[in-house]
């Protein structure tokens, strides 16, 4: 029984050793998800292409983070600055076993103020500032008109969308737009344009002094002319043939007329 005793301890101990070698240090892996963030706004950050892991050991350092589950956290970014993820990879089989430290640093901008829009005769307009602008009517967005005003065609909702730039963005309130709500001034009772439908050139005919705007049903500006008056000829064959909405200022007032090129 002597002899038997030593022999399986040895066996124990030689066991025991095998086992921990078994441990496998997970390897690779990335974080997935934006390295910029907007004041205000929530991130959502992933664990992917780890080998070998069966947990995960987050640090977020920078901001309150909630967990998805193990490889997954979300982070509501609450003041600018930076951000910092650490997520260590774990194999717990046969281990505990820990792989390299991943990191991923997240740069926090604050969200741009609230647009306002505002309406001038028959164009709307927001603050300016903003990296870029997108128009939606409704929720469709309008192609090309990304400038800070904009003309509308038609009656409805519109939205204004800018961006800084570090790409956060926020929508301005809708503003109901109505076309027959604009009251002209009697003064453009006086102005007159022919033909209409236009071949190649209008002509337009205004006893004081006038600029005139032409836009595409997209609300885009495509021909405009500046300080003119009396009779007037514009040319307008470099453009496609459709519908255009002409626009006329004149002392700071507005008036409006639909055109058709043939």
């Amino acid at each position: 029984m002597k002899k038997i005793l030593p022999l399986f301890s040895l066996i124990l101990l030689i066991s025991f050793f095998t086992t921990a070698q078994t441990c496998i240090n997970p390897t690779g892996g990335t974080i997935n998800g934006d390295v910029n963030g907007c004041v205000d706004r929530v991130g959502t950050y992933t664990v992917t292409g780890v080998s070998n892991a069966t947990t995960y050991n987050w640090v977020i350092i920078g901001a309150a983070a909630s967990k998805v589950n193990d490889t997954q956290y979300s982070i509501v970014f609450s003041n600018p600055g930076t951000v910092t993820i650490t997520v260590t990879p774990i194999n717990q089989t046969n281990g505990p076993c820990s792989g390299t430290p991943i990191t991923k640093t997240i740069t926090v901008s604050n969200t741009p103020n609230r647009p306002i829009i505002t309406q001038t005769g028959a164009t709307l307009s927001t603050s300016a500032g903003a990296a870029s602008y997108q128009w939606y009517v409704g929720s469709t967005l309008i192609t090309s008109a990304t400038s800070q005003t904009y003309a509308p065609t038609q009656n409805g909702q519109y939205r204004v969308e800018i961006k800084n730039g570090a790409s956060c963005n926020i929508f301005s309130d809708p503003f109901n737009y109505t076309v027959t709500a604009i009251k002209e001034d009697q003064k453009f009772d006086n102005f007159s344009f022919y033909p209409n439908p236009v071949m190649t050139t209008i002509h337009v005919n205004f006893v004081k002094k006038f600029d005139i705007e032409f836009y595409n049903l997209n609300g885009q500006k495509v021909l405009q002319k500046a300080n003119l008056q009396g009779e007037q000829e514009i040319d307008m064959s470099n453009l496609n043939k459709g519908i255009y909405i002409m626009r006329i200022k004149s002392e700071g007032k507005y008036a409006a007329r639909k055109i058709i090129l043939q």
